[in-house]
């Protein structure tokens, strides 16, 4: 028989759910603590950031429909929010392993080609959609 470890002695079940205003309220600065943290101290936001501000050049010049903007602010969106979460999992690996490890390697990477797959296909995307605008114009 194992025995039980130190883990296992002290955990007194799941923890009970905060309601309300409060909660809420806490909720929403967690939140903005991590999009502040991800801005400020991570390489990859200030990509983000440029793709952003990109795509709103482009936008704006070349007069994209409000269903092409809309797929945009899906897309920026969704790249923003896989890019934190990559962020997270890689400060947990290093946090768990700093020194290399074959399976940390592989949560790392499926997390950068996880956000590759995405940026891909907003530059498809781009592709697809202004290529022709740009054409029109000569």
């Amino acid at each position: 028989m194992k025995p039980e470890s130190k883990d296992k002695k002290n955990f007194k079940g799941p923890r009970k759910q905060k309601l309300g205003i409060k909660a809420f309220y806490d909720t929403c600065m967690y939140s903005l603590a991590g999009i502040f943290n991800y801005v400020f101290h991570e390489a990859s936001s200030k990509r983000v950031i440029f793709s952003i501000i990109f795509e709103l050049v482009l936008v704006l010049t070349l007069k994209a429909t409000y269903t092409q903007i809309l797929a945009f602010i899906i897309l920026l969106a969704t790249i923003t929010a896989v890019e934190m979460l990559n962020t997270g999992i890689e400060a947990l690996c290093d946090l768990v392993c700093p020194e290399y490890n074959k399976a940390i390697k592989i949560a790392k990477d499926s997390g950068s080609g996880a956000t590759f797959v995405l940026s891909s296909t907003l530059f498809i995307l781009n592709c697809i959609i202004f290529i022709p605008k740009i054409i029109a114009l000569f």
